[in-house]
């Protein structure tokens, strides 16, 4: 939720409508990519400014591509996903309110 709050005013909205027309999980998967995305950034950015001396920012972003520094993250089936719905279900169900 921090990461809604700091690009959105009000991301409840936003979420109802991603769960109204189910794409729930996409929106926080792309979500949580562009984070990651931004954090890789600020990292090599942060990186280059102390370490390296002998190329621009750009020679060194280039280098790091080449090299595949960022796995790309695995692709969930949907028996994957269904079975993290219903585990959290179960869990849901064992809640008691009182």
């Amino acid at each position: 939720m921090d990461m809604l709050f700091k690009r959105y005013a009000n991301p409840f909205v936003l979420l109802d409508q991603a769960i109204g027309t189910g794409r729930l999980a996409e929106f926080i998967g792309e979500c949580v990519r562009i984070h990651n995305e931004e954090q890789r950034e600020k990292t090599n950015w942060e990186f280059f400014l102390h370490k390296v001396f002998d190329k621009s920012f750009e020679e060194f972003s280039a280098e790091l591509e080449k090299q595949g520094a960022a796995p790309q993250p695995e692709e969930f089936d949907d028996r994957y996903v269904e079975a993290t719905i219903q585990k959290s279900r179960n869990i849901l169900k064992k809640i008691k309110i009182r």
